[in-house]
């Protein structure tokens, strides 16, 4: 008996052991879990933006007095808009003149130049691609743009539209938007495409009197009463989404109003 006191005195130390070393490497069982469910992906993909946002590091812009990129599409449509032959050198000094970017064919847009968009201070128009993108503050003083599109891509934060107050047509389908209270402040609107957003709350909108047409197909949407004093309103889509009570806008329907629910 004495022989094996000692014996199993050491078998329960090692256990001891062998129960510690997980405890070195916590993260990796949360993780796992974590993807397995489907709902609780959106959280890890949440979780993961931040860490990416944190790590950029700040823009740094070649010297000299001449545009420099390495994509082609951003090339490609400066010639185009100023004139250029292909291959013909283009002076920051000229972005000031483009009035229409669109950057639609950039295949998986990962970020905006913000070396050259930000020269472009008479733009009016500007066309951004579906992409992995998060960030619009290269726009953000481009005060004449009255077309932003920005659609697929993952734009959560509309911050950087705040001094936008020309915008007529704005399109941010397929983002993570939620949170409307800048478009609020864009009074210029006359058409908003908010498709395949988590939209819940549309109270802001009830500043932008000029909105014509609103597209709100598959968000989260279930009362559209914010909208009843929006006589300039002739087109409003809600499909997808759990409205089942229009007669807030009775009035409008009855002045013109089109409202499409498939």
């Amino acid at each position: 008996m004495r022989t094996l006191f000692p014996l199993i005195l050491g078998l329960s130390l090692l256990a001891c052991d062998d129960d510690k070393k997980p405890e070195k490497t916590p993260a990796i069982a949360p993780t796992t879990v974590a993807v397995v469910p489907p709902a609780a992906s959106p959280a890890l993909s949440a979780s993961a933006a931040p860490t990416a946002k944190a790590e950029k590091k700040p823009i740094v812009c070649p010297d000299g007095p001449n545009v420099v990129t390495d994509d082609p599409v951003m090339d490609g449509q400066l010639h185009i808009k100023l004139s250029k032959k292909p291959g013909e050198t283009i002076k920051l000094s000229e972005l000031a003149n483009v009035k229409s970017l669109d950057l639609t064919q950039s295949k998986k847009l990962a970020t905006l130049d913000g070396c050259l968009i930000p020269k472009m201070t008479g733009l009016k128009h500007i066309f951004i691609g579906p992409g992995e993108y998060d960030d619009l503050s290269p726009i953000a003083n481009l005060v004449h743009l009255e077309t932003v599109r920005a659609a697929a891509s993952k734009v959560a934060d509309l911050k950087p539209l705040e001094k936008l107050t020309m915008l007529d047509r704005l399109d941010l389908g397929r983002t993570p938007v939620r949170d409307l209270e800048i478009v609020g402040k864009l009074v210029n609107l006359t058409e908003l495409q908010l498709d395949n957003t988590q939209v819940s709350d549309l109270s802001p909108l009830a500043n932008c009197k000029k909105l014509e047409k609103l597209f709100l197909k598959n968000t989260m949407i279930v009362d559209i009463n914010a909208l009843r004093d929006l006589k300039n309103l002739k087109l409003l889509d809600i499909g997808g989404t759990q409205v089942v009570d229009v007669s807030p806008l009775g009035n409008l329907t009855s002045h013109g109003l089109k409202i499409t629910s498939k």
